[in-house]
């Protein structure tokens, strides 16, 4: 595995919601028998195996981005480094209503755009953590459950509204962003109390 250095850099200022200014200097090594550094572990043996299948998540336009941006924040937590401590303080910034409300309208108007959380960041104006704070502060959720509770509305409707002779469940779940179908069903009975496929052949 190889991540480059501005890569890194650039995930942890997300994060930090503060410039690094000085090299990020791993430690040269990393517990992998516990903690995070055991789950960090098995999150790239996912990927690397996920990285040699052609369907595989690491490639889609969706969740390829996130699953880095995990990947990133899982070795910054997983190993020391002189920011360390600091990441793992709680952000003092919150992002403003208004930052918030841009977020909103985004997700809103784009709903099967392939949004990471840097994405929505970038779009409010502020850093990841503050975006996060913000979120749960005025809305009461996480920036990407929240964007997975608008793709299940908009999907909702549009089973609604289709023609099942012409369009399928997988079709339309994955226009909106939905790439695991069982997941999505799960998700998709637990909020409306009955299956896609049902919605849509009704």
């Amino acid at each position: 595995m190889k991540i480059d250095r501005a890569t890194l850099e650039n995930e942890l200022a997300r994060l930090l919601d503060a410039p690094v200014r000085s090299p990020v200097t791993l430690a040269p090594t990393i517990d992998i028998t516990r903690g995070p550094g055991a789950s960090w572990l098995r999150l790239v043996r996912l990927l690397a195996a996920d990285a040699t299948q052609p369907q595989g998540l690491i490639h889609h336009p969706v969740a390829g981005a996130r699953l880095q941006e995990a990947l990133i924040a899982g070795l910054l937590s997983a190993t020391d480094h002189p920011y360390r401590d600091r990441l793992e303080r709680p952000s003092a910034v919150t992002a403003a209503p208004g930052a918030i409300r841009r977020v909103v309208e985004a997700m809103r108007a784009d709903p099967g755009k392939p949004f990471t959380v840097a994405d929505l960041a970038g779009v409010a104006g502020v850093s990841v953590r503050s975006l996060q704070d913000g979120l749960r502060r005025y809305v009461g959720t996480a920036p990407m459950t929240y964007l997975r509770h608008v793709r299940l509305a908009r999907v909702h409707e549009h089973l609604r509204q289709a023609d099942p002779t012409v369009h399928t469940v997988t079709e339309i779940a994955y226009r909106y962003g939905f790439t695991h179908m069982g997941r999505f069903a799960g998700e998709y009975r637990a909020r409306y109390g009955t299956s896609p496929r049902e919605t849509l052949r009704r």
